[in-house]
């Protein structure tokens, strides 16, 4: 994870790359792509505030919406805490929303997220917040059906559907 720098709207350009990623398929999603997933590097860049708000969100290093599903910081941002600009009480909500990605069709998704309050947890004091909401997903699979090996390249399929999405976070208190 690089910051390559922080515009005057306070986002930081971050670029992360995951290297030596190889990844193997097998049953009936392998003989749909056909074609070998992605192996090498997969470089991700975007813009992230200080309260972990993320935008123009890019994938190199994968054809169509699979990047976005197998880069690991892309999937980070989806399971990220997103604090609120102001403090808040035990039982407070807030929004949060996800950055727009190729898995649920480019469209914004807001989730909220919840502080818990205190708990122990293996040994220290945290802070525990939820994250929870519908996410809908739409992803082109045609996208990364690509090729010229691929007997199903060119035709036009859409997977939807809604994820529930449910998450907690610890903050170690003091340090965040």
């Amino acid at each position: 994870i690089e910051i390559k720098s922080v515009g005057a709207d306070g986002y930081a350009e971050i670029e992360t790359v995951a290297s030596n990623v190889k990844t193997e398929m097998d049953g009936p999603m392998a003989g749909m792509m056909g074609q070998a997933p992605p192996t090498g590097d997969i470089k991700t860049t975007y813009k992230q505030d200080a309260f972990g708000r993320v935008k123009d969100m890019k994938v190199e290093g994968a054809p169509g919406g699979m990047g976005a599903m197998m880069d690991p910081s892309s999937m980070a941002q989806m399971n990220s805490l997103f604090v609120p600009e102001n403090p808040v009480a035990v039982g407070q909500e807030w929004k949060v929303e996800l950055p727009k990605n190729p898995v649920f069709g480019n469209t914004q998704q807001t989730l909220t997220a919840k502080f818990l309050g205190e708990r122990d947890w293996e040994g220290q004091k945290v802070w525990v917040v939820s994250t929870s909401g519908p996410i809908q997903m739409e992803m082109d699979l045609s996208q990364m059906m690509s090729g010229p090996d691929n007997p199903m390249a060119g035709m036009k399929m859409i997977m939807k559907g809604t994820i529930a999405m449910k998450s907690e976070v610890f903050l170690e208190k003091g340090t965040g």
